[in-house]
């Protein structure tokens, strides 16, 4: 995230989602793994994106992350568009996205690659 940048969530009140906890079962003698993230499913798409305003890049290191729809406190929320330094040389930000599966959709976060 940039110092110094203030970021006010936009949000839309929709009906509330189906919120199911991801689980993989792990062989008996696998160490304890941390516990996954819930996965967010929801009965209708997002709304359209926004337009986000790029503000100057602070530094040649830095890669625009893409504003998006999140859920978040039992409500979408957009997610501003910020810069940040990747984590390694070499590193592609996967951007976060909602993916239909049948009637409904999966939010699946951003992450660096």
């Amino acid at each position: 995230m940039c110092s110094g940048c203030v970021h006010h969530p936009i949000i839309v009140q929709t009906p509330a989602p189906t919120v199911i906890q991801a689980s993989t079962p792990a062989p008996a003698e696998a160490a304890p793994s941390p516990a996954q993230p819930p996965v967010i499913v929801v009965n209708q798409p997002p709304p359209a994106p926004l337009q986000d305003s790029m503000s100057p890049q602070p530094s040649s290191q830095d890669v625009w992350i893409k504003g998006y729809w999140a859920w978040r406190d039992n409500q979408q929320q957009w997610v501003p568009g910020h810069w940040e330094v990747p984590p390694h040389p070499g590193a592609t930000w996967i951007p976060a996205r909602w993916e239909q599966r049948g009637s409904d959709y999966v939010f699946i976060d951003g992450y660096w690659q």
